[in-house]
């Protein structure tokens, strides 16, 4: 073969094949001084297309009580207070007290940065403390006979 149809035999098998024969290598390998061009119409090939970088999500903060756990001397005993905070968390928080009751009351606060732990029998319980984005923590809470 010869001439234009030569190289017409050669472009459509190297079309067929995914050769670049512009530059004589591999496919997707460009020629020094030769620029790559996108194939198609006008639109670039997908691996030219910038992707804009995947960020992680972030880890939402946990929600702190101070302090971490109580302990009552009695039954009896004055009520204490707990604080609640989250970094980043400006909305309200809920006191779980279902693991608790018969053990002791809780009153929270109404602008519901704090709650209130009253005694009222001896035993051990857990209080859940939980924001409106399913972030939670625990409170140990002990009452001595």
């Amino acid at each position: 073969m010869s001439g234009a149809r030569g190289w017409i035999v050669l472009a459509l098998a190297a079309a067929l094949c995914g050769c670049d024969v512009s530059s004589g290598g591999p496919p997707g390998k460009v020629a020094p001084g030769v620029t790559a061009t996108p194939m198609g119409l006008g639109s670039p090939s997908p691996s030219a297309v910038p992707r804009p970088t995947p960020t992680a999500t972030p880890t939402p903060a946990p929600v702190r009580l101070s302090p971490p756990a109580l302990t009552f001397a009695s039954p009896a005993a004055p009520a204490q207070t707990v604080a609640i905070a989250e970094t980043g968390y400006a909305g309200t928080f809920a006191v779980d007290a279902t693991a608790c009751t018969g053990i002791l009351t809780v009153a929270l606060a109404p602008n519901t940065q704090s709650f209130t732990v009253t005694p009222s029998a001896a035993g051990t319980c857990t209080l859940i403390v939980r924001d409106t984005q399913s972030n939670a923590s625990t409170l140990p809470v002990t009452v001595s006979p």
